[in-house]
């Protein structure tokens, strides 16, 4: 009896740490430099993700993992997404490239148990700080850029190993979150490891003049620094000021407004002001043009869009340049709820006396970026920090006091 039970745990970890390897592999092959110079990287990296899923599948019901409210709600964003791109004609290439990632990499955690997760995302560190080291050497040795991207607009010469601007944060930003969680897990406080690591990635973000990252990132060393001040981390103040009930309240508010405004005299006014705006580099007038394009298939939304479509609806940039305009554009209403939806129930788990704490600040860093930013909209990352939240759960950590 003994034996099967080390045998089944043998097992177990073996397709743990295979599966995670086959996600490491995906990040690595993701990466612009080598997806854009090797032909085969987006097939690997397919193929890496499609094995990672159907063992996911397996070990998810060999665990008897029971399938949870997150679960359901993203199975349903995907399956509408992917739905919705076909009936509009979309190729299945985009349903693969930003659904596959998201389903295989949230099912794959759910069905972790507490105890493997430092494991797993220290592993997953590994080609992550391969990626970025290389990404900095890559700026500091061609300051203007490595290799240029034309549309039939304009031509953006500042790509990296890691792209182009905010990118890069889907690499880099989870390594601050995932090395947070091990040091907190382990140690208790913040080590200065990671804020070695956060000075690396600041300056990526910097050499990148990526400022809507650079935010993001900010926010999220500040915030995680201070859980290092146990007087600081658990004042009042602190606490009121970054409750999810909070965010949450202010985030529905807005897309309420959003939908509340359709077709109305303040929709319009607003359109006026973003059309003549020059503000935040242009974002405006973008805004003001996709503002325009939402109001054709507010409700259903146009399924997901390649650069090309996109060029087309907004007039010269590749995407909304904001999370919401973003989510509305190609899912409209409903995949609104449904993120929406997913967001409550993961925010709901998240506790200050759990791990998950570190996961939590990450999304609001994310969501921050998301202000200007539409790369995160349909990010693998971004979901699996809402996966994470409910993992931590039952895995809490006592925060001493730092001395760093």
């Amino acid at each position: 009896m003994q034996a099967d039970i080390l045998k089944t745990n043998l097992f177990e970890s073996h397709s743990v740490r295979l599966i995670s390897w086959l996600f490491a592999i995906a990040f690595v092959m993701e990466a612009a430099y080598i997806e854009r110079t090797f032909s085969i990287a987006k097939w690997i990296e397919y193929g890496s993700l499609c094995f990672a899923l159907l063992l996911s599948i397996g070990m998810h019901f060999k665990r008897r993992t029971p399938i949870s409210i997150e679960l359901i709600i993203l199975f349903s964003i995907a399956a509408y997404l992917s739905l919705l791109t076909m009936a509009n004609d979309g190729p299945l290439q985009l349903i693969a490239r930003d659904m596959l990632p998201i389903v295989a990499i949230c099912l794959f955690v759910s069905s972790l148990k507490s105890e493997e997760l430092p494991s797993v995302l220290s592993l997953w560190c590994v080609p992550l700080c391969i990626l970025l080291m290389i990404d900095i050497a890559t700026m500091l040795a061609f300051p203007d850029g490595m290799y240029s991207t034309d549309t039939i607009y304009a031509s953006y010469t500042a790509n990296w190993f890691l792209g182009y601007k905010t990118d890069r944060l889907s690499t880099v930003f989870p390594l601050l979150v995932f090395l947070s969680f091990i040091q907190l897990r382990k140690f208790g406080q913040i080590k200065p490891l990671f804020y070695f690591a956060s000075a690396l990635v600041v300056l990526d973000t910097v050499l990148s003049d990526g400022s809507a990252a650079l935010s993001g990132v900010v926010f999220f060393i500040v915030c995680t620094a201070l859980l290092g001040i146990k007087g600081f981390f658990f004042s009042p103040s602190l606490n009121k000021l970054l409750d999810y009930r909070i965010f949450l309240t202010i985030y529905i508010l807005v897309v309420v407004g959003i939908v509340v405004m359709q077709n109305s005299p303040i929709m319009e006014t607003m359109s006026g002001f973003f059309s003549k705006s020059t503000s935040l580099s242009g974002r405006t007038p973008l805004w003001h043009t996709t503002m325009q394009s939402i109001s054709d298939s507010f409700v259903l939304g146009k399924g997901l869009l390649g650069s090309e479509d996109y060029i087309f609806i907004t007039g010269g940039f590749l995407n909304a340049h904001n999370q919401l305009l973003e989510i509305v554009t190609e899912g409209g209403l409903v995949a609104l709820c449904l993120n929406i939806a997913l967001m409550i129930v993961a925010f709901r788990q998240a506790s200050r006396n759990s791990g998950s704490i570190v996961f939590l600040y990450g999304l609001y860093s994310l969501l921050l970026v998301g202000i200007t930013s539409a790369k995160l909209a349909y990010d693998p990352m971004f979901f699996c920090l809402l996966f994470l939240i409910g993992r931590c759960q039952e895995s809490g950590f006592h925060i001493r006091k730092s001395h760093v």
